[in-house]
């Protein structure tokens, strides 16, 4: 099975960059500046959730935290018992935008 390609934060600078030196009336801006904006951005999505809040993104994305209730689990190999703890996770819903892109046409 052939691995799928990946979009990193820098292909986000590069692409955004690009699509700014394309446009006509764009600000002059550098791909350094571009790289600030997208890292702040990041880190304020991560601050949001870190304080308890969704992200919804409308089309792209929507966020929401699970928690998943302590509960006593068996080890399979040794039969004892095991305590895991509550733990919170995120669930990330991709928004009809990227459902589409990825050839979901609901």
């Amino acid at each position: 099975m052939a691995q799928t390609p990946k979009f990193t934060k820098e292909d986000l600078a590069t692409s955004v960059f690009h699509a700014v030196q394309a446009s006509p009336n764009g600000p002059a801006i550098t791909r350094k500046d571009i790289e600030s904006v997208i890292a702040h951005t990041l880190d304020a999505l991560v601050t949001a959730v870190g304080d308890g809040k969704d992200i919804v993104l409308v089309g792209y994305l929507t966020t929401n935290r699970h928690i998943s209730k302590a509960r006593v689990a068996l080890n399979p190999q040794t039969g004892k018992r095991i305590e895991v703890p509550e733990r919170v996770t995120l669930r990330i819903r991709p928004g009809a935008k990227l459902r589409e892109a990825a050839g979901d046409h609901r």
